[in-house]
């Protein structure tokens, strides 16, 4: 039903009016879940009472987008919000983790919810979060092993310098992460990052070279005096050092 073929009243009452009366709108002959949908795209005239009503409808719950709907209505009782937010598709949870009216307590049970389900999508499905992801989910999807999500992360524009860094130091990024990093100029234009590279006992060898290039000739001296630099590194970093 299109809104145009609501009866005039009831488009009011849906649309326009500062204090639509639900109880007089669910008792219409007429009534369906469409009007419910209309109803809740209403964020302000909407109160409490309202949004319970339609929560406890079993009717109207059992159709995806009139919850969907609720979860997303700023004056959703978040008392009531997981209850609903756990059904919903992994697209829609994306959407909900950048609501800001959602408390940091839904969105971290959200995101608990996301990373449970996550082993069982298709690797496409998780190249698609990774792609998508808010910041907010950037730090669970980090530690992903599977190299072809980590690959589309780096590329997230919510992936971050402090993530880079993170990866480039933490113990558990496998040789493969490492690498994808070490070979990003976008991530290795950063000192820091180099240097956690350089450090990380799991980064390929054959990454060295390029991590060390660009180091100053002071540096270069500093990172032979590291016990965190693995010699090897050690080692180019004088054969660079006396070409400089």
């Amino acid at each position: 039903m299109k809104e145009q073929d609501f009866p005039g009243d009831i488009q009011y009452q849906l649309l326009e009016a500062d204090e639509p009366d639900w109880e007089e709108l669910k008792a219409h002959p007429d009534f369906s879940a469409q009007w419910a949908l209309l109803f809740l795209k209403r964020q302000k005239a909407i109160g409490k009472e309202a949004l319970e009503a339609i929560a406890m409808d079993r009717d109207l719950i059992r159709h995806y987008r009139v919850v969907l709907a609720l979860v997303k209505h700023r004056s959703f009782p978040q008392t009531l919000f997981m209850r609903f937010a756990e059904t919903l598709r992994w697209s829609d949870i994306l959407v909900c983790l950048r609501l800001t009216w959602v408390s940091i307590s839904s969105k971290t049970a959200l995101m608990s919810n996301l990373m449970q389900r996550f082993p069982f999508f298709t690797l496409g499905e998780k190249m698609a979060i990774a792609r998508k992801a808010p910041k907010i989910l950037i730090t669970r999807l980090r530690t992903e092993s599977e190299i072809k999500v980590i690959q589309v992360l780096l590329k997230n524009p919510n992936f971050g310098h402090a993530d880079a860094l993170f990866l480039a130091s933490a113990p558990s990024s496998s040789s493969r992460v490492l690498q994808l990093l070490a070979y990003s100029p976008k991530w290795t234009c950063h000192k820091d990052v180099r240097l956690a590279l350089l450090r990380n006992g799991c980064t390929p060898h054959a990454c060295y070279r390029s991590l060390l290039e660009g180091f100053t000739k002071a540096e270069l001296t500093n990172l032979k005096k590291d016990p965190r630099i693995p010699q090897f590194a050690k080692v180019l970093a004088g054969q660079l050092k006396g070409r400089t």
